[in-house]
């Protein structure tokens, strides 16, 4: 994750959605300026919904959602507003479960939620298809976290070498993904009135002779 924020640069940067601890994905951030937007007042620099987002039109660099659209009841509104704050050539990071990795086995074959706020898991191809209809352009996607949920803390001291066998053998088995869109602007170049040149007067034509009638 933090070699995707790496990648990254510009003046502000704004995380829609607390994701364990707040500085957790901003302290990567290589942007001038970061901010974290959470319902939750006490730890986020604004307080405001992912679906109503108190930030002004085209004023953000980047936009990240840590696992934001699963715990949202509108995704779709989610990203509407994360396309209107972000400018032009602007860049969108979303981290999101994978359906297929143990976590989303672990969601299907529980009675519970897991993790408990998430409502509905977002499909990795599913949200290319949503972000290619708002124009965007995806850059990087990985999946990663190949960690079995419920052996979190025997792993701990292995994460580097079950990433790398993951990566390379199972991929579509990690419990989660990350995607790095482009904001695209098509440039409307306007076409003015076609104007037709004028044929030139021909001239010197000799004029036609009399026949004498006989």
């Amino acid at each position: 994750m933090g070699e995707v924020l790496e990648d990254v640069f510009g003046t502000q940067l704004l995380q829609i959605g607390q994701w364990g601890p707040p500085d957790a994905f901003l302290e990567s951030a290589r942007t001038r300026r970061s901010a974290l937007l959470d319902v939750r007042p006490d730890s986020a620099d604004l307080c405001a919904e992912p679906e109503h987002l108190a930030v002004a039109s085209h004023s953000v660099d980047a936009v990240l959602l840590p696992h934001t659209l699963e715990r949202s009841a509108d995704p779709h509104q989610v990203l509407r507003e994360a396309d209107r704050v972000l400018i032009a050539d602007g860049r969108l990071i979303v981290v999101g479960f994978s359906p297929l990795g143990p976590l989303g086995l672990r969601r299907l074959l529980g009675r519970r939620p897991f993790p408990p706020d998430c409502g509905q898991v977002v499909r990795q191809k599913r949200l290319n298809e949503w972000l290619s209809v708002l124009g965007y352009e995806t850059v990087v996607q990985r999946r990663f976290f190949y960690a079995l949920p419920f052996f979190a803390a025997r792993w701990t001291g292995h994460s580097d070498r079950m990433e790398r066998f993951g990566s390379r053998y199972c991929s579509r088995l990690a419990c989660a993904y990350v995607l790095h869109a482009r904001k695209r602007v098509f440039r409307i170049v306007p076409v003015g009135p076609i104007l037709r040149r004028r044929r030139p007067a021909v001239v010197g034509l000799a004029e036609p002779s009399t026949r004498n009638v006989a």
